[in-house]
């Protein structure tokens, strides 16, 4: 009835001009308006209407349960795009930067769609246990609106309300605690899954495996099964093949094992009669072919601002370079390593054939070995030690205190001697050389080292008006005082040569390098990765080769080098140290080189050889060429992937659980999800003296953990109830799914005296 009069009220006080204007509107219209005013009436007189303060409609709970959909279906996308590895765009894309800032606000809006998926869930279950059950502590009452404050984990409120004394109904144990690992790990999970969605939604700059490789013809029109002869190409590495354009990777046959990685080195494996003359230098296939650049990189690893532990020398041949990497850990002891070339000169190759074939803007090709086959790289430790006088001694002991991998490193108490005979002849004491060198054959011994050298070298240095005289043939023989030796000093060094195997790659936008996976062995050998490999045996002849003339000077290459590194600003066991470094580099390079000018036979294939061919070449080393790109994609890259992951795969599950929770339990609240809807139920509470004192803060734990509760004290009243009801029976209920709340009790309202006089017995 009172809603009737308002209308009619409304329906009076239009004007005379509001009645013209309604004859001219459609009965639609007219109906809209009225309808309007009369909300609007009602809405002025009556304020907030009763509200259903819990449900128990399926619907409703599972439309309610719609707001995890866009969160899921973003985590589902970002982790099938990562688990799919997915490549993006290459490096240096056009509107690159762009593209990256806006996946950054995407980012924010899936954390945003996170944390509203779990405030949800937090709601739901504070609501439930407020209204349904027996309340939750005060001091956790308001944790479902701080989510993103990670600060509320770390107050006493929080504290307090979690690991306070034990109160009420509240105080049993597996639903106190498991209330607290809800509110933590809920707020500990929103925090998370920013950085968690950053990781997985923004692509990774990395290389990635090109799926799809140029294809083409090399060079010329063989088939697969087909081979050339380097030396039918001037000695150049022929291509023959086809590419496969649906094969990740090309596949290559590169002559026999033994002429690249023999077991033995030998005066056989030298390419020329002029590697064992002056006239070496003229031939990069020679062992001592890389004499120029270690000469010139002693002065410059001699620097003291150069590190101390590693050296590195880069050579370059047949327009494609490559590292040489001396490291060490120990007084007296080095081990180097280096590509080879003839596989760095393959990879070089490889690329110039299909560099105008492919448009990728940072790409990189690498070679491994292929299943069943071997891809090999020198690996040489080189020791050397201080052996005494000239004058006094007789005996040449070798070292063998450092040596890192086995037979040599469990050789025992076996001694490796010679006579200093081998060493010091009349000649040594006779001419203008500051230094003399032999190699030492020590194969009589068990275990022996590949190689062994002697050397002496004169503590005086010759020298006239023009200073030190330094060994470059700036100055002649005829310009030096001979015989002006104080005395003789003996250094002996022991040298262990391996083939190790090794990955190469080459990023021929950044360089012209045939890069190693892993140029630093020093780790690899605490790994234990080279401890099974075999000795190399050197002979004599082919070493031999390291030992020519230069120039026109009576001082051989090897010599040449050691003197180099020779400073009296050193002491013994830093001399020793530079001496196995000079010693092991060149040994490395000479085997690096090993092969270089053999009549190697090349042939690429677009998948690996089978049938008759394969059995006809069982000693042929069988590679494997991929491309990668350098770009950004999805992939499960990364330390932090895993972490990442399951941040967000909880909060998946966490989100289907909810989901079986509100099909099979459907108990919802719409009521007090924001801040003004429980402060609204707090002022239409009725104050009780358990808050005595608080209206300035709370501070006292025991208040924090106090017990609170959602009941309805009188017909169609919710209050918010501190402790518990001491038998008052009448009007403590829990809510009513369905029913509606919202009347305030009355003055005359019996239960409402009742209700309050009860309080204040309380009190």
């Amino acid at each position: 009835m009172e809603s009737s009069k308002n209308a009619a009220s409304g329906l009076l006080e239009l004007s005379e001009k509001d009645a013209m204007e309604t004859q001219r509107l459609s009965g639609r219209r007219l109906w809209r308006k009225l309808f309007s005013r009369r909300r609007h009436n009602k809405t002025r007189t009556k304020g907030e209407l009763p509200k259903v303060a819990a449900s128990t409609s399926r619907s409703r709970a599972l439309l309610q349960w719609l707001i995890h959909v866009p969160a899921i279906t973003i985590t589902t996308t970002v982790l099938a795009l990562n688990f799919a590895n997915v490549y993006w765009m290459d490096y240096g894309t056009l509107g690159q930067n762009t593209i990256l800032g806006a996946l950054q606000f995407a980012v924010k809006l899936h954390e945003s769609f996170i944390v509203a998926s779990l405030s949800t869930v937090m709601f739901h279950r504070m609501q439930y246990e407020l209204a349904y059950r027996e309340g939750v502590s005060f001091g956790t009452l308001l944790a479902g609106y701080q989510l993103n404050s990670v600060s509320y984990l770390f107050s006493a409120e929080c504290w307090a309300g979690v690991c306070g004394p034990k109160s009420g109904a509240f105080s049993t144990g597996l639903h106190r605690w498991a209330l607290s690992l809800t509110v933590f790990g809920a707020i500990i999970l929103a925090a998370l899954s920013g950085p968690a969605s950053g990781i997985m939604l923004i692509p990774k700059l990395a290389w990635w495996l090109v799926s799809d490789p140029p294809s083409r013809l090399i060079n010329y029109p063989i088939g697969s099964h087909q081979h050339m002869n380097m030396s039918s190409c001037v000695n150049e590495l022929c291509g023959p093949s086809w590419l496969n354009p649906s094969s990740a990777w090309y596949s290559a046959t590169i002559a026999n094992t033994s002429l690249i990685w023999p077991e033995s080195v030998t005066a056989a494996y030298l390419p020329a009669e002029s590697c064992l003359t002056s006239m070496f230098q003229n031939n990069a296939s020679c062992p001592a072919g890389g004499y120029a650049q270690l000469a010139q990189a002693g002065d410059i690893q001699l620097n003291p601002a150069k590190s101390k532990t590693q050296w590195n020398v880069t050579f370059r041949d047949d327009n494609i370079a490559r590292f040489l990497a001396s490291e060490t850990n120990q007084t007296s002891w080095s081990i180097s390593s280096s590509v080879s070339q003839v596989t760095a000169k393959l990879l070089g190759q490889i690329w110039s054939d299909i560099e105008q074939h492919t448009h990728i803007n940072h790409p990189q090709l690498r070679g491994e070995a292929a299943q069943g086959s071997a891809l090999l790289k020198p690996l040489v430790q080189v020791e050397c030690a201080y052996a005494g006088n000239g004058s006094t001694t007789s005996t040449l002991t070798f070292p063998r205190n450092f040596f890192q991998l086995k037979p040599l490193k469990d050789s025992g108490g076996i001694t490796w001697t010679r006579n200093t005979t081998i060493l010091l002849t009349d000649s040594a004491f006779n001419d203008s050389k500051p230094m003399h060198f032999t190699w030492v054959n020590l194969r009589d011994y068990t275990p022996s080292p590949s190689l062994a050298a002697a050397f002496c070298w004169h503590n005086a240095r010759p020298s006239d008006e023009y200073g030190e005289l330094s060994w470059d043939g700036s100055l002649s023989l005829s310009e030096v005082n001979r015989n002006k030796w104080n005395s003789t000093a003996l250094v002996t060094c022991s040298i262990d040569a391996r083939w190790a195997p090794v990955k190469i790659w080459l990023d021929p936008r950044s360089d012209d390098i045939a890069h190693q996976d892993s140029p630093s062995v020093l780790g690899l050998l605490k790994s234990g990765v080279f401890q099974d490999l075999q000795p190399i045996h050197i002979d004599a002849g082919w070493a031999k080769s390291l030992e020519v003339i230069v120039g026109e000077s009576e001082i051989t290459a090897i010599e040449s080098l050691l003197d180099a590194y020779w400073t009296s600003e050193l002491d013994r066991s830093e001399l020793t140290t530079d001496f196995s470094r000079a010693l092991g580099m060149f040994i490395t390079d000479g085997l690096a080189r090993v092969g270089l000018r053999e009549p190697l036979r090349v042939v690429l294939h677009f998948r690996r050889p089978t049938g008759g061919y394969a059995s006809d070449h069982r000693e042929w080393v069988q590679l494997r060429f991929t491309m990668y790109r350098l770009g950004y994609g999805y992939g499960k890259r990364g330390k932090l992937f895993s972490f990442a992951a399951a941040i967000l795969l909880l909060h998946v599950a966490i989100s289907i659980g909810h989901f079986i929770i509100l099909a099979f339990w459907p108990w919802t609240s719409g009521s007090w999800a924001t801040v003004s809807g429980i402060v609204a139920l707090a002022m239409n509470s009725t104050p009780t003296e358990k808050l005595q004192n608080t209206c300035a803060g709370v501070t006292e734990g025991s208040t924090f953990n106090e017990t609170v509760k959602i009941r309805e004290v009188v017909d169609g009243h919710l209050e918010l109830v501190f402790g518990e009801d001491n038998g008052y029976q009448g009007h403590y209920k829990k809510l009513r799914p369905g029913k509606q709340y919202g009347g305030l009790p009355g003055e005359k309202d019996a239960a409402a005296t009742n209700y309050r006089a009860w309080l204040k017995t309380l009190n």
